[in-house]
C-alpha cells in the first residue's frame, strides 16, 4: 500500500508539473508603432517586438496570447497579474526588482525631437525652459523629471509629435524607432526631426514574478541567439 501511494503521489507531481507547463501566458502591451501596434484592418497585433517575441515562443510549446491596453494598464497587469507580461519596458533601477525579465529584445535611444527650423540643441541642458511633451509615466518621461525638468504628460505619443508640428512645444522625446517611424509616416510630421538623442537604451519584456524561472531562461536563451543571428536586425529593417 505504502508503494502504491508514493507511485500515485509521483504521478499527481508529474501530471502537476505538466499543467504549470501549459498555463497560458499572457502577453499585454500599447500601441507605439513600430515597436508593437494593431496591424491595418486585421487588428491583429504587430511590430517589432511583437514579431520578435511570436517567433521566441514559436520555438517552445507554451501558450500564449497577446492583447493590446493603454500604457498605464498593460504595466499594471503585468505588475499584479498570474503570468502576465508587459512589452516593450525599460529596466529600469526601479523596476528591476518588481518583474522577471526576459530581454533585451531591442537596443534604442531615447531622443528629443523637434522641428527643423526650431531651437537648436547642444546638450540635454540646453532643453530646460523650452515646452517638453512626454509619454505619461513613460520611461523617458520620468527620466527627465528626475533631472528636473518639466514634462507635459500625455497617454498618446504621437499626438506629442502634432504639437510640435503645430508650434505648441518645443520638444517631444521618445524612442529613435518609435519617433523616427511616425515622422516617416504622417504628413503632417514632415518639418519634425530627431534634434538630440541623450541616452542609450535596451526594451526588454517585463513579466510577473509568477512566471516560471525555466520559461524566463529558456526565452532569455533565445533572444540572445536571435540578437547574435541576425533575427532582430531583420526584423527592424522589416519596419523601415
Amino acid at each position: 500500500m505504502l508503494r502504491v501511494g508514493w507511485l500515485v503521489w509521483v504521478l499527481l507531481a508529474i501530471l502537476s508539473g505538466k499543467a504549470a507547463v501549459a498555463e497560458t501566458l499572457h502577453f499585454v502591451t500599447e500601441d507605439v508603432s513600430p515597436v508593437s501596434m494593431a496591424g491595418p484592418g486585421t487588428g491583429q497585433i504587430r511590430g517589432i517586438a511583437t514579431e520578435l517575441i511570436e517567433k521566441a515562443l514559436a520555438e517552445t510549446r507554451i501558450p500564449y496570447d497577446v492583447s493590446l491596453y493603454s500604457w498605464a494598464r498593460a504595466y499594471d497587469m503585468a505588475l499584479n497579474g498570474r503570468n502576465t507580461c508587459v512589452y516593450s519596458t525599460s529596466r529600469t533601477e526601479e523596476r528591476n526588482p518588481l518583474f522577471k525579465w526576459i530581454g533585451p529584445i531591442v537596443s534604442d535611444r531615447w531622443v528629443l525631437f523637434g522641428r527643423i527650423n526650431g531651437p537648436a540643441l547642444a546638450s540635454l541642458d540646453d532643453a530646460r525652459g523650452h515646452p517638453i511633451g512626454g509619454h505619461y509615466d513613460g520611461a523617458s518621461t520620468r527620466y527627465l523629471k528626475s533631472l528636473g525638468f518639466e514634462i507635459d504628460e500625455v497617454a498618446d505619443f504621437h499626438s506629442n509629435l502634432r504639437r510640435v508640428a503645430a508650434h505648441r512645444l518645443d520638444f517631444a522625446v521618445s524612442s529613435l524607432l518609435v519617433g523616427t517611424y511616425a515622422i516617416t509616416h504622417d504628413e503632417e510630421l514632415v518639418d519634425i526631426v530627431p534634434v538630440l538623442a541623450f541616452k542609450d537604451i535596451d526594451l526588454y519584456v517585463a513579466c510577473n514574478k509568477s512566471v516560471p524561472d525555466k520559461i524566463i531562461a529558456r526565452l532569455n536563451q533565445i533572444f540572445q541567439r536571435m540578437s547574435k543571428d541576425g533575427t532582430v536586425a531583420a526584423t527592424i529593417r522589416h519596419y523601415q
